[in-house]
């Protein structure tokens, strides 16, 4: 609970930040901790975003092979 906690925070800075950082701009010391809350963010996901690609790689895409919606529906036989 506390990890979730900590972890909401930093989002919330971090959102502060950019949001600053896109209407007037940030000083040097708030760009230095965006950029470090960034790298944690970054270490935070990197294993989720592992997975994601893993599963993505996995997923046949429509020129390597997997049938478009049509081919699929015209090659099922007609059912009397």
């Amino acid at each position: 609970m506390a990890e979730e906690k900590a972890w909401s925070q930093v989002n919330r800075r971090r959102a502060e930040l950019i949001r600053k950082c896109r209407e007037s701009g940030l000083t040097a010391e708030e760009s230095k901790e965006l950029d470090q809350l960034q790298r944690t963010v970054d270490q935070r996901l990197e294993p989720m975003d592992r997975q994601l690609l893993a599963a993505a790689r996995a997923v046949p895409t429509i020129r390597g092979g997997t049938p478009r919606c049509s081919e699929t529906v015209n090659r099922r036989p007609l059912r009397p």
